[in-house]
Formats: structure tokens, C-alpha cells, sequence
């Protein structure tokens, strides 16, 4: 049977069988509602992923134990601690006839996802690791603003890592325009038009 027909109970519990790691996290023992929510955070940020309940994971085996956290009670707090909402399924499965697994089946979201303004993405080890932004000058004569506004818009969309400067933006009333353009330097990239 092909993934695409199996459900998402039959998918974990391939998942456990075969010591995977791909696209899901194990959890055990309980964490904070804070951790949860940067496990959310990153899956959200990139393709989307599966939190497992119950399961201890030592980098080398999976260790099915029991889960003791209900955690179908704490989506309203987990959604809570995150900066957008988040489309998020809840369940729960018998592995093996009597270990209890909870999961979170976590769906990829086009806005950032950010736990106390830090976005989080998955590392290799399906461990969250705070998003490493980049920042973006964007230089441009003000009779050229459509095509800023364009390029600005178009990098959002495709990336959720970086922060653009703009004058219209980020020069305050009575501020330097002189320095603001000094800042350059201190960015990542510059975009000229």
C-alpha cells in the first residue's frame, strides 16, 4: 500500500516501524507549551510535519512509552502562543494495542509562524532551530515605487527569512534620510533599481 492511500495513523505507525525521522518529531517526555508551539512554529514555517506523543526518541531508536499529556486539551493555549493561527489536526491512537500516542498533524502555512517573535524551522534532526533572517536593503528613486512595492510583495511571498528596508518605512519624521542610506552596510543584500 502506497503512502497516499494510507491514513495518518497508518502513516505514524510505519513511521515508528521503520525508526523514521522524515517530515516527524517524537515527544516524550511531557514538554512545555512553549516548546510545543516552536515544534508548530517550524513545521508551519516549512512543508508541514507530524508531532508524536509517547514516543522517546534517543537519536538512535524510537522508544514507544505511553503518552500523559492529553493533548487535545491544549490546542486553544498552543494556538494561543503562536503569532497567526495555524491549521492543526488532533488525535489519538493505540500502538500496539496499549500504548496511547497522541499526535499533531501540523499543516505549512503561507505566513510566518513565530513563537514571542522568533519564527522557527526544522533542523536535520527534526529539532526546531530559530529562523536565521537575512536582511534586504531596497534602494530605489521614489518615481519607482510601484516596482519596489512589486519586488518587496514578491519576496514575501516566497520567503518567510528576510526583512526589508525601505525609506517609506523606516525613515521616522525628522530622521536623516543621509542616515538611513548609511545603513547599508549593516545588511545582507542590496537591491538597486
Amino acid at each position: 500500500m502506497g503512502v497516499e492511500n494510507m491514513g495518518i495513523e497508518d502513516i505514524i505507525i510505519a513511521k515508528i516501524k521503520s525508526n523514521s525521522r522524515e517530515g516527524i518529531s517524537y515527544i516524550h517526555p511531557i514538554k512545555e507549551d512553549q516548546v510545543i508551539a516552536s515544534y508548530v512554529s517550524a513545521y508551519a514555517n516549512g512543508d508541514g510535519g507530524i508531532l508524536v506523543f509517547g514516543v522517546d526518541d534517543d537519536g538512535y531508536d524510537l522508544h514507544v512509552k505511553n503518552s500523559a499529556f492529553n493533548i487535545m486539551e491544549k490546542e486553544v493555549k498552543i494556538q494561543s502562543l503562536l503569532s497567526s493561527p495555524v491549521e492543526l489536526d488532533f488525535g489519538a491512537l493505540l500502538y500496539e494495542f496499549n500504548k496511547k500516542l497522541e499526535y499533531i498533524v501540523v499543516k505549512p502555512s503561507l505566513n510566518k509562524i513565530e513563537v514571542d517573535g522568533v519564527g522557527y524551522v526544522m533542523n536535520e534532526n527534526q529539532k526546531p532551530v530559530p529562523i536565521e533572517v537575512k536582511t534586504v536593503f531596497l534602494s530605489y528613486s521614489h518615481k519607482d515605487t510601484y516596482i519596489a512595492d512589486s519586488i518587496e510583495e514578491a519576496l514575501n511571498s516566497c520567503t518567510k527569512n528576510i526583512n526589508i528596508s525601505r525609506d517609506i518605512r523606516d525613515v521616522k519624521y525628522k530622521e536623516s534620510f543621509s542616515e538611513f542610506m548609511n545603513t547599508i552596510s549593516e545588511h545582507d543584500f542590496v537591491i538597486s533599481i
